[in-house]
Order: C-alpha cells, then structure tokens, then sequence
C-alpha cells in the first residue's frame, strides 16, 4: 500500500523542517515528526475504507495531528458542512456555530461544551478554509481514528483528502498546527504529551 516513494516523499520533507523521519513500516505511512515547543507534531498518509449501502470506497488523506495532555474533557469535532453532516445533527443536537458566516457556510462544528470553541481564532478559521481542510477533531483518540490515549491524554488532528501535496501546502499545514497548539496553550494551558 505505502510504497517507497511515500518514504522519499516524507524524508524530503523531513529534511526541509529538520525534522525526525520515521520510514514505513508495514502497513503503517512514513512519518515526519516535527518538533515545536516541546509537542510532538506527526505528519503521515492514512489509508481506510467505509462502506455506504452496498459500496466500499477507498480512501487516502494527509493527516498532521499532536498529542498532548489536558485534566477536563476537550473535544470538539469540525468538519466540511455536507448533507450528510445536517442529518447527523438533525440527532445529536451538538452544533455549535461561530460568529464567521464564511466559515459556518463552510464547516460544522460538534462539541458538547461551545467553551471548547474559544481556540477557534479567525487565523485558524481562516487556514481551515484555505486550506481546504476536511476535518479537525481534537478526541482521546490516537491517529483521530485510532486506539483510546492514555487518561487525560488528546490529540488535535487535521486531515486533507490528498496524498501528495506541494512543499507549500505541506508548510501551510505545519502553520496551522503551529498556531493551533499555541491557541491551545493560551485558552487551555495544554502542556505536551510524554509519550
């Protein structure tokens, strides 16, 4: 599945952000990890499949996510505003809208607590916009679609249904991942994961 132009790929990029390279293992994608005021930022493909009625597609996307530690709940799920979504919410009742009509028309937001939201600077809503991000989550999940983390542990991921990207758009995402993390240091007092 992961051949070795996905290792290139990943070390290329490696290199440029002097970050650590994790060649592919299995079944698992290259990684770059990213070193930023002490959190541990990933960079990878992820590969699924899910089936709608009789239909299984395939998927392949870019995901960058960060783990890190937090003592009360803190998840929040925003993702691509689609009919699907509506549906979802017609149920669960946990949409939670911002004050930015542009972003709204564009993203839903699912969280039990709105505080949550206070992260949500206009500069990440607008990279989030720009940057044709499919979903945020911040979850207890590894990976977002992983195993459970450890207690009081999170991650904050991004993902982009694409599995090569430009020098650039990779760059834009490790910015936005930036400014979120710092986001969340200042509304929150995150404080990195150890593992």
């Amino acid at each position: 599945m992961f051949t070795e132009k996905y290792n290139l790929y990943w070390k290329a990029f490696s290199e440029t952000i002097n970050a650590e390279f994790i060649a592919r293992q299995y079944w698992h994608s290259p990684k770059a990890i990213h070193v930023y005021k002490g959190f541990k930022i990933v960079f990878d493909n992820y590969y699924f499949t899910s089936t709608v009625g009789t239909k299984s597609y395939e998927s392949f996307i870019t995901r960058v996510y960060c783990k890190f530690k937090y003592p009360q709940s803190l998840k929040i799920r925003i993702e691509k505003a689609s009919f699907f979504n509506r549906l979802v919410n017609i149920f669960q009742g946990n949409l939670y809208r911002t004050l930015d009509r542009e972003f709204d028309r564009h993203y839903h937001i699912h969280t039990l607590n709105p505080n949550t939201c206070v992260f949500l600077l206009p500069a990440i809503r607008q990279s989030l916009v720009e940057l044709n991000i499919e979903g945020l989550f911040i979850d207890t999940q590894d990976g977002i679609w992983g195993e459970q983390l450890a207690a009081n542990q999170y991650e904050v991921a991004v993902y982009v249904e694409a599995t090569r990207l430009s020098e650039s758009e990779l760059l834009a995402l490790k910015a936005l991942l930036e400014c979120i993390v710092d986001a969340l240091c200042d509304k929150f007092h995150i404080a990195e994961a150890l593992t």
